[in-house]
C-alpha cells in the first residue's frame, strides 16, 4: 500500500481495508464502512481465486488438499519394521514424497476450478458476481477497479487457473467494473522468485512492488478517470 502512494505521488493516500479470511461477497458491507469513515472516493478491491464463497462439500474436501499458498506435508505411514537409514530407502522415500506431492497439486488445481464450476457452485457464483455489481455501482461517490492477483503457482511454465482468471474478469467487467489480470505480469518470473518461502507461497516483497508498480502504471494509462481529483 505504501508502494503504491509513492508510486501515485503526492496527493493520494492508499488505505488498507483488507481482512484475512474473508470472501469477496462479505467484504461489501466492509467497503461501505471504509468508504463512509475515511471518506475514501475511489477504492481498489484486490481478488484471489480462494475469495469466493464455496459449498459444504467443496469446503470439505479442501481439507485433503494443499491449497498451493500453505504447502503442507504429506503425512507419513509409520513403519513397523526397524528404519535401516541406508542411501537406497532415503531414495525412495523421497521419490514417494514427490509422487504424493504431485498427486496433492493435481487434486488442489482441480479443487479450484471446481470452485467455479456451475454445477457444483452456482449460487455462490451468483453471490459473487452480485457483490461485484454492488462494488461497481451501489457506494456512494465511490469509482471501483478490481485487480486480480494470481497465486504463484506455474507463472512462467504454464499458469493453470488462466480460465479461471477469464471468469472473474467477465464477471466483473459485465457490472462496469475495469479490470486488470496480473497473472501475465508475473509470466517473466521463477515462482520461487516471488514466494515468501518454499513452504509459503504468499508473494513476497518483490512481488508486491512488482503489483503495485503495474497497478498505478494501468490505472495512470488505462483508468484516468479513476485517478481524477474529485471536484469540490
Amino acid at each position: 500500500f505504501k508502494q503504491m502512494e509513492r508510486e501515485l505521488g503526492d496527493g493520494y493516500e492508499v488505505i488498507n481495508g483488507a481482512r484475512p479470511g474473508v470472501s469477496t461477497a462479505a467484504e461489501v458491507p466492509q467497503m461501505f464502512n471504509l468508504v463512509r469513515d475515511y471518506q475514501c472516493t475511489r477504492t481498489i478491491v484486490v481478488f484471489i481465486i480462494n475469495d469466493v464463497e464455496s459449498t459444504e462439500e467443496l469446503r470439505r474436501r479442501v481439507q485433503t488438499v494443499n491449497d498451493l499458498i500453505n504447502i503442507r506435508e504429506p503425512k507419513k505411514k509409520t513403519l513397523s519394521a526397524r528404519r535401516l537409514i541406508i542411501d537406497k530407502v532415503r531414495v525412495l522415500s523421497f521419490t514417494s514424497a514427490l509422487i504424493i506431492h504431485s498427486r496433492v497439486r493435481g487434486a488442489t488445481i482441480q479443487w479450484y476450478h471446481d470452485l467455479y464450476n456451475e454445477k457444483l457452485n452456482g449460487p455462490n457464483l451468483r453471490h459473487l458476481g452480485g457483490a461485484f455489481g454492488t462494488m461497481s455501482s451501489a457506494v456512494p461517490n465511490n469509482r471501483t477497479v478490481l485487480v486480480i492477483y494470481p497465486l504463484m503457482e506455474g507463472l512462467k511454465s504454464g499458469y493453470p487457473f488462466k480460465k479461471i482468471h477469464d471468469k472473474v474478469k467477465s464477471m466483473a467487467e459485465d457490472t462496469g467494473m475495469p479490470v486488470l489480470d496480473l497473472a501475465p505480469v508475473f509470466s517473466e518470473w521463477d515462482d520461487h522468485e516471488l514466494q515468501v518461502h518454499p513452504v509459503d507461497h504468499h508473494p513476497n516483497g518483490r512481488a508486491h512492488k512488482i503489483a503495485a508498480k503495474f497497478i498505478v502504471m494501468w490505472l495512470k494509462k488505462v483508468v484516468p478517470t479513476f485517478l481524477e481529483r474529485p471536484k469540490k
